[in-house]
């Protein structure tokens, strides 16, 4: 069974306090990182590497998901029905290679 990691990628900005917070594992190559604010989880989430992951779903979810310059890579399934995404660092590139579907 595919683990399917609830909310941020890396870290939780709190742009009240400037502060990082640690809100769960790193999904990796076969996870997918799931934005859905369950449990009011809907700070922004802002890259700090290029991760490569199985899919991402963006749903239900009312922040920002920022590449930062980073570059994301998509392997499976993907959903971005809520939520921003945005790219404030430097250019990056947001490479979807799947044969499943994307939703937009």
């Amino acid at each position: 069974m595919r683990a399917v990691l609830s909310f941020f990628l890396l870290f939780l900005t709190c742009g009240a306090l400037a502060q990082r917070y640690w809100v769960g594992t790193v999904p990796g190559a076969t996870d997918q990182a799931v934005f859905d604010g369950t449990g009011g989880s809907n700070g922004n989430c802002n890259l700090d590497i290029a991760p490569n992951v199985a899919g991402i779903v963006m749903n239900g979810y009312t922040g920002t998901l920022d590449l930062l310059g980073f570059n994301l890579t998509t392997t499976g399934t993907n959903t971005f029905a809520t939520g921003t995404f945005a790219n404030t660092g430097a250019p990056a590139a947001v490479t979807l290679n799947t044969t499943a579907t994307t939703t937009f």
